[in-house]
């Protein structure tokens, strides 16, 4: 079996049509279609069903994909193996995850995995987790992280946490009135209230829609998330009801939480928190490791969905991980969607802290515009202010009473909850943005515990200024005075100017 051969049908086959395939490949239609055709020969049998919307396999096809697959199994664990023989450890990890998953494990995770293998790339494939099994099937990714309930013989379910189902009721809503809170329900309960629900494809969804169906349920459904962390805040809002596992919520129904929660009955299959893998997959020490700290998570004092203090919890930083995570995204670019999915991760984080300690925060990044927010010396630069931040509190003698850290491709970002006045953080964060050329470039916000952010009008100081012309700097960026290459030629003048 030809290797190239395999690859196209294999991507035929998952895009759906050979239209799709030939965009995926570079390759134009006609060259793909010879190709498959040329496969067929060989096999001497049709390989696809060209009339069928999206297109399928004939049973001879059905066969030669299986074997394909198998073949494309054998080759990866041979590479993997080969690899090991070697001192050092290199590779790559292609890891499914969901969004809100990623957001609760990955900031404990990354810095550590890291560490003991520096060598070794975590690639992100961010899908729900109806998806995700597929996807391991297929080979795209090599181990998931997922919420099911096992189904495929094929694939290793290795059970990392149990979970269960709640709804959590706004405490204004006419269910929140007539059924004691913690009492286990019938969704049928809720059948006059207005759901907020996890977009399609997401595991909670395709439970709740099961459940909706065999109770024939059709619920008002006024929202539709992709976030488990936006949900919740709806739901703190506004009059409205929402599935979500129990891991993700406060079920104390305390007189301080915004909503009650209700252990949903019925539900067939109840679904857990899984990493997921194939069975015939050789696993390398890099994924073991992987494993072992996913583990390790289930002794964490913040659990595994930030119920404490789990996400990236740092009293003792280990400096050398976390420049080494940096480091690893140089260069790397981002889109719109992984914009607003840091922007999501970043609320819940500081919602956290500010939840958690009841003083002021202090949210440092750097300004960088364009697709490529780690650019090279960014890192440098990005450890340059955090020094400076811990100097200056140092030196003020204030108390630090938590420090967090996020390396993402989006941007490298720093947290730290501080004993003080919000207005003295406030002075000391402009002293070191207007402190250095490179303090221009750092972006030091400080939010008091009201979640509001104290500006530089606040206390009557002047604002910032632009980094190419000197005019205020919010016009320039609300009126796009300055492209993005110019900005960024000026930062990378600035950056090199400082650092090197």
């Amino acid at each position: 079996m030809n290797e190239k051969h395999m690859l196209y049908i294999l991507t035929v086959l998952k895009e759906g049509s050979f239209t799709a395939a030939a965009k995926k490949l570079y390759v134009s239609q006609p060259s793909l279609s010879q190709i498959i055709k040329a496969a067929e020969s060989n096999l001497g049998a049709s390989i696809f069903n060209r009339n069928t919307d999206p297109i399928s396999l004939t049973p001879a096809g059905q066969l030669y994909v299986d074997a394909a697959r198998q073949i494309t199994t054998i080759s990866t664990n041979l590479k993997k193996q080969i690899e090991e023989l070697s001192n050092e450890e290199f590779g790559k990890l292609r890891l499914g995850i969901s969004v809100q998953r990623g957001m609760e494990i990955l900031p404990y995770i990354y810095p550590r995995f890291k560490k003991m293998f520096p060598h070794v790339d975590l690639e992100l494939y961010e899908q729900g987790s109806a998806s995700m099994e597929q996807s391991v099937l297929e080979g795209t990714v090599g181990i998931a992280l997922l919420t099911t309930s096992p189904r495929y013989e094929e694939l290793v379910y290795d059970l990392i946490q149990q979970e269960n189902l709640v709804l959590l009721v706004n405490k204004s809503c006419r269910m929140a009135s007539r059924i004691t809170p913690g009492t286990p329900i019938d969704i049928k309960e809720a059948r006059d209230e207005t759901f907020i629900c996890s977009k399609p494809g997401h595991s909670v969804r395709s439970i709740l829609d099961t459940l909706f169906i065999t109770r024939d349920l059709k619920p008002r459904v006024g929202l539709e998330t992709i976030s488990i962390e936006v949900g919740k805040y709806v739901v703190a809002t506004s009059p409205v009801v929402m599935a979500c596992p129990d891991a993700y919520a406060d079920t104390g129904n305390h007189d301080s939480s915004p909503y009650f929660t209700y252990p949903i009955l019925g539900v067939e299959n109840p679904r857990h928190f899984y990493a997921c893998y194939r069975k015939d997959t050789y696993l390398t020490k890099y994924m073991n490791g992987f494993l072992k700290l996913l583990h390790e998570i289930k002794n964490h004092p913040g659990g595994l969905h930030g119920q404490g203090e789990l996400i990236a919890r740092t009293d003792e930083p280990d400096y050398d991980a976390l420049a080494a995570a940096a480091r690893a995204l140089v260069g790397t670019a981002v889109e719109l969607p992984d914009m607003l999915n840091a922007r999501e991760r970043r609320v819940f984080l500081q919602e956290k802290l500010l939840s958690s300690h009841k003083n002021p925060l202090i949210s440092f990044t750097l300004n960088i515009p364009g697709p490529i927010k780690v650019l090279p010396l960014v890192p440098d630069a990005f450890f340059f202010g955090i020094s400076s931040i811990e100097n200056s509190l140092k030196k003020q003698d204030l108390t630090v009473l938590s420090r967090e850290f996020l390396m993402e491709k989006t941007g490298l970002e720093a947290f730290w909850a501080v004993d003080a006045p919000k207005e003295k953080l406030k002075q000391l964060a402009v002293s070191i943005e207007d402190g250095t050329p490179l303090g221009r470039l750092f972006d030091i916000d400080i939010i008091g515990p009201d979640k509001k952010k104290v500006s530089r009008e606040d206390l009557g100081l002047s604002e910032r200024t632009c980094l190419i012309c000197n005019g205020p700097a919010h016009a320039c960026a609300r009126n796009r005075t300055h492209t993005v290459n110019e900005l960024t030629d000026t930062i990378t003048s600035i950056l090199r100017k400082e650092l090197t």
